[in-house]
């Protein structure tokens, strides 16, 4: 059983028995959530009478063609400032192309690529795992899907991610294409990613101790009972980990998932032949089996962290949510470490309450994207956004598909100029 004290103001304390001293236990800071009080509704209270305006540009301009004559124009919609600012309409935008013809940036030798979704030991086999024995509660919540999302590896082709920046507006958060503009929606999450757009507000942040011990008039936990135990897992695999200042995802995994190993690092795919797969890799298949009998090594973690027989199913699901959500959601920061601010949304996931992750990533793609087409040295940003779904969004059916073949025309004709 996991306790929890505040010893020092802004933070807690996870304890193993509540006698411990502050030394004996983690220490972590505790952040103000973003809604004051745990509602899944807002007012609908509109401080602006218009939310959006349309403005008159110049697309940027593209390598002349047969079939381009002319500069291209378009009507963007633009939101307008909740501060009541006014701004003039721009002109044309120049966009990092432009920076990089005219020699004022370049990319070197390095293509951004943090918080792409990329192989870890044992992920794999815990996300079947996890899919053959909680697939009602992950539907409920409209979840399975985007977790089943991650059970398989993304290729990149270099020339097209270039492109994809390089034609990216921070301004307005579309492409400019020879096509017109396109963008990715929440649309293209949901359908493509699997992301639910509605529902509660994520918010990410560790909890402090009275939220943490605060029950309601029925003795009923006001944060998921749960959610101590991943706060416990936490503490002991970093009191493990030997002076780490955090704990590393690949710990994390290894700690709660105890079965067999599978599948092993793929190869890297060639870009010059996709139609077949190399002989070595082993990615899983996509079939969920049935759910087997735990064995003895794998019910060694819920007698570690005292979990009755009617939470582990709850708590195991919960323990890889949290997991899910760093590695392949909102990738942050050092991508390899687990963020314990995820375990409050993690617990709520796994006891069926869903939550609007679709906007929160939109947006984190965005100022990824705007980060590095807007930097002075885009090859060596270091701004993290979650790839995998820009590279999911640009595939048949997506709403941005028909301006890859305009990028891969593009990369074919910059590499013969």
């Amino acid at each position: 059983m996991a306790f929890f004290k505040c010893f020092k103001k802004g933070t807690v304390t996870i304890l193993e028995d509540e006698s411990d001293s502050r030394d004996e236990g983690t220490t972590l800071l505790v952040g103000a959530p973003l809604l004051a009080s745990e509602i899944s509704e807002v007012d609908n209270y509109l401080h602006i009478p218009s939310w959006s305006q349309e403005v008159f540009c110049q697309l940027s301009s593209f390598k002349k063609s047969k079939s381009i004559d002319r500069d291209l124009h378009s009507t963007v919609l633009q939101l307008k400032s909740s501060h009541h600012t006014e701004t003039d309409s721009l002109g044309a935008f120049e966009l990092l192309s432009d920076r990089i013809h005219n020699e004022e940036v370049n990319w070197g030798s390095v293509l951004p690529s943090a918080g792409e979704s990329t192989y870890t030991d044992y992920y794999w086999e815990w996300l079947e795992d996890v899919l053959n024995r909680n697939t009602q509660v992950l539907k409920s919540v409209g979840l399975y899907n985007a977790v089943f999302a991650s059970l398989f590896s993304y290729d990149r082709h270099a020339p097209v991610i270039r492109a994809f920046y390089e034609y990216w507006c921070p301004a307005t958060n579309t492409l400019h294409t020879s096509q017109g503009e396109m963008s990715i929606s929440l649309w293209d999450l949901h359908e493509i990613g699997g992301l639910p757009i509605t529902g509660r507000f994520y918010d990410e942040v560790i909890p402090n101790t009275e939220s943490l011990n605060r029950k309601d008039h029925k003795g009923v936990s006001y944060i998921p009972h749960i959610c101590r135990y991943l706060f416990l897992a936490y503490h002991k695999i970093l009191r493990d980990s030997k002076g780490k200042s955090g704990v590393r995802m690949t710990a994390w995994i290894k700690y709660w998932y105890r079965g067999p190993f599978r599948y092993k690092n793929s190869s890297r795919k060639t870009v010059q032949n996709k139609s077949q797969k190399p002989k070595e890799d082993s990615d899983p298949s996509g079939i969920i089996a049935a759910a087997l009998k735990r064995t003895e090594e794998e019910e060694g973690v819920f007698e570690d962290l005292g979990i009755a027989d009617e939470d582990m199913d709850r708590s195991y699901l919960a323990a890889f949510l949290a997991c899910w959500l760093c590695k392949f959601v909102f990738p942050k920061d050092d991508i390899t470490l687990i963020r314990p601010g995820v375990f409050k949304v993690a617990s709520r996931m796994a006891h069926g309450v869903s939550f609007s992750s679709a906007v929160p990533v939109l947006a984190s793609i965005y100022k990824g994207l705007n980060d590095i087409s807007s930097a002075d040295d885009p090859g060596n940003c270091t701004t993290v956004l979650p790839f995998h779904y820009v590279l999911g969004s640009c595939r048949p059916g997506a709403g941005v598909t028909s301006c890859i073949v305009s990028f891969q025309e593009f990369s074919v004709d910059r590499a013969n100029s």
